[in-house]
């Protein structure tokens, strides 16, 4: 039976109503059963065939894991520090002191990495669909402490414990890698370079504007205070905390979240959360304190903070009567994310030229449609620009109904863009051949006029004032100047 075959009947057995535990005994599912009982429906028994084959895959697997585990067990136990092995780069190349290792060496970890691959990956990819309208059931989880205390690290515990236990989740968005990792396998999953790989529905938060439309997911925000203060903010920002604390239970997200002071969320997050959580760390072992949550003020927490005897609150793992989580196997379980990166968020990507060229476009586009005859579509069938004040308040009325929220800033170098495509002449003005410059005829006194009959009437009277023929005599001073300033004619007329 190959793994893709074992999956497949796990699928269908469960679609008839059974669970398998680990010793591959068959069992109805008690919530299942007693809703099969008020029907007087038999469940289908699986085959003796079907269980025969998963018998001989159970044990082929086992037997392979306790292959890998004895491999890596033995890599990391050469080492003095383990926590330094499971981070090295160069774990199939090197070992821990720095010799190359050989080709034999090489091939049992190849071989230890891959039966851990095909063990795994399969069920961290399993994912099953959810209708339309249904609403699962989804928790808020804070968890807070001061630094190093281990709370990312049980956020990412969590993580993996809520992402087994629900396959409607599609989906593990957070800001910090998390790699493929499983309860059932203390090592993180490695491909055949021996790099560590990143869990199969693992995808990044990239900025605060896509949180908005997640659905069907666990979303994982390691310092959440970072991501979005709880005042001071911007209002963009205040869109995020609205959709959060709205829409995330409607929409199937799961929300686990990380703060160093219970408090410094904004209110309308606080009020959401289900649960809160106070990691401790010491001697490798990971332990946690658990209170149930109702409102904004974290009463419950406050009144048990406060020496309220009324109040309790539970210490997992060893207060885990039912025996639900697993035991955290540390150091191995700090391969499982990085959280060495930077936690700050843009509200929504980068306005890059291409963006900035495309958004340009897009806000013609807005103008022509949504103001057909209009004002500003009047101006630009005309081969006109509008007046800057009628254009700026284009630009904010498009960013308001088209949703972008753009900050001023970029709303700027939006309108710098759509500028530069459609605030220009024509081309058919530009293509215009240019006219040439008008002839002038002057005299040579320096008076000149582009019609040579004017020239005409200039030296006439020119004449005249030297040959003293004017109605009023001038000056003998100014008839000299004339003279000098007409040395030719004057010539002429003396002669």
């Amino acid at each position: 039976m190959t793994d893709r075959d074992a999956i497949e009947l796990l699928r269908r057995l469960k679609k008839e109503g059974w669970t398998l535990d680990r010793a591959t005994e068959l069992r109805p599912r008690e919530h299942r059963l007693s809703r099969v009982e008020s029907k007087t429906e038999k469940l289908v028994e699986p085959s003796k065939d079907d269980l025969d084959k998963f018998a001989a895959y159970e044990k082929e697997q086992r037997e392979r894991l306790q292959f890998a585990e004895s491999v890596e067990g033995k890599l990391y136990s050469e080492a003095p520090d383990p926590l330094v092995e499971i981070f090295r780069e160069d774990l199939l190349e090197k070992d821990w002191q720095g010799n190359p290792r050989s080709e034999e060496e090489k091939e049992m970890l190849r071989l230890a990495w891959k039966y851990a691959r095909e063990a795994f990956l399969p069920c961290m990819s399993y994912f099953e669909g959810t209708p339309k309208d249904k609403v699962n059931n989804s928790e808020w989880i804070l968890l807070f402490g001061d630094s190093g205390s281990g709370k990312t690290t049980l956020g990412i515990y969590h993580v993996f414990w809520i992402s087994d236990s629900n396959p409607w989740i599609k989906t593990i968005y957070s800001t910090t890698p998390i790699y493929a990792y499983s309860f059932d396998y203390p090592f993180v999953l490695r491909d055949d370079q021996g790099h560590r790989l990143l869990h199969p529905k693992w995808k990044e938060t990239k900025n605060l504007r896509e949180i908005g439309g997640y659905e069907n997911c666990l979303f994982f925000a390691d310092e959440l205070a970072n991501l979005l203060p709880g005042r001071n903010f911007q209002s963009r920002r205040q869109w995020a905390v609205t959709s959060m604390s709205k829409n995330f239970r409607k929409r199937n997200v799961y929300f686990i979240a990380t703060v160093q002071r219970e408090m410094s969320p904004d209110p309308e997050l606080r009020e959401n959360f289900d649960c809160l959580l106070r990691p401790s760390i010491s001697h490798d072992r990971l332990t946690w304190r658990f209170w149930r949550n109702k409102d904004a003020d974290f009463s419950e927490y406050m009144r048990w903070q406060m020496g309220d005897k009324r109040v309790g609150s539970v210490v997992y793992p060893q207060d885990d009567s039912e025996a639900d989580y697993p035991t955290p196997r540390l150091p191995w379980l700090f391969a499982a994310f990085d959280s060495r990166r930077e936690v700050a968020l843009m509200f929504q990507a980068p306005l890059t030229p291409e963006v900035a060229e495309s958004e340009a476009r897009s806000l013609m586009a807005w103008i022509e449609k949504t103001d057909t005859g209009g004002t500003f579509s009047n101006w630009y069938s005309r081969n006109k620009t509008p007046p800057e004040g009628e254009f700026r308040t284009a630009v904010k009325a498009w960013d308001v109904a088209s949703e972008k929220m753009y900050s001023d800033d970029e709303l700027l170098l939006i309108a710098q863009e759509f500028r530069r495509l459609y605030h220009r002449l024509p081309q058919e003005e530009l293509e215009k051949p240019k006219l040439e410059k008008p002839r002038l005829f002057a005299c040579e006194c320096g008076w000149s006029s582009p019609s040579e009959g004017k020239l005409g009437v200039h030296i006439a009277g020119i004449r005249n004032v030297i040959l003293g023929l004017t109605t009023r005599r001038k000056p003998a001073a100014q008839v000299e100047d004339i003279r000098r300033r007409h040395p030719k004619l004057a010539g002429e007329l003396s002669e």
